[in-house]
């Protein structure tokens, strides 16, 4: 099917495929093993999804506990994860889940996805539905998980740090547009946005400018362009937007 053609689902769960057959294949070292699709689609994308569909810290630990120990090892596979979400994300606003045959990737509504109560925070008798824009911030959080998490183990810090930097700003771009058409008012979410940029800065996760120029995507994406609070500072100072790369 021509991407013209494909439907948001669809590019979505080609983007899966894709992630999927770059797991099947070992590492160089002997620890990083083939993962089988069945791994895949039956344990992590559906914590994955609850993370999305269920922003809460069980969820995002779930999902993240099993990135670390399957995913970040392995600097290709941490480049094919990030490749997804960007795709996953880019689609979020766009499909509802409706005539889709595999649901595995996302494409289906959250609130029809079969999890395992164990696996996923369900408030009441049926999930909470969260909006596209919270969504997208949850898989922003996925991301800053991973970081936290393996930014201090030497085994870790570089194939993450690696494999997540050259897809970052298409990353980036998909969290901060198509989303409500609220979203460009709504200066808490924007100011999540830029505490996490902050946050990337205070712990050393990458350099200064390349921050500036994340944010500098973000800002473009959303349509605003003035700060809100939890602008990036340097030592107190803000952190000027047309700073030259």
């Amino acid at each position: 099917v021509a991407m013209a053609n494909q439907t948001a689902a669809q590019r979505v769960e080609l983007a899966g495929l894709r992630f999927i057959l770059v797991l099947k294949v070992p590492g160089k070292s002997s620890d990083v093993k083939p993962i089988e699709e069945t791994e895949v689609v039956n344990i992590f994308l559906p914590l994955l999804h609850a993370a999305v569909a269920e922003c809460t810290t069980r969820n995002l630990g779930k999902a993240r506990a099993w990135a670390t120990r399957n995913i970040s090892p392995h600097t290709k596979r941490v480049e094919a994860l990030i490749t997804y979400l960007v795709t996953y994300a880019a689609e979020l606003a766009n499909f509802n889940g409706e005539g889709s045959s595999q649901g595995q990737f996302g494409t289906r509504d959250p609130s029809s996805l079969k999890i395992r109560k164990a696996d996923m925070f369900v408030s009441g008798s049926n999930p909470r539905r969260l909006s596209v824009k919270a969504r997208k911030l949850s898989l922003l959080l996925f991301i800053n998980d991973m970081l936290a998490h393996t930014h201090g183990n030497p085994r870790y810090v570089e194939s993450v740090t690696e494999g997540i930097r050259p897809r970052l700003p298409h990353f980036i771009d998909a969290v901060c547009k198509n989303v409500d058409s609220s979203y460009q008012d709504n200066m808490a979410c924007h100011a999540m946005f830029l505490r996490t940029l902050q946050h990337w800065y205070n712990q050393k996760y990458f350099v200064r400018a390349y921050l500036v120029f994340l944010k500098e995507i973000g800002m473009k994406a959303t349509g605003i362009t003035r700060d809100a609070d939890g602008d990036l500072a340097d030592n107190g100072h803000e952190i000027n937007v047309a700073l030259p790369l």
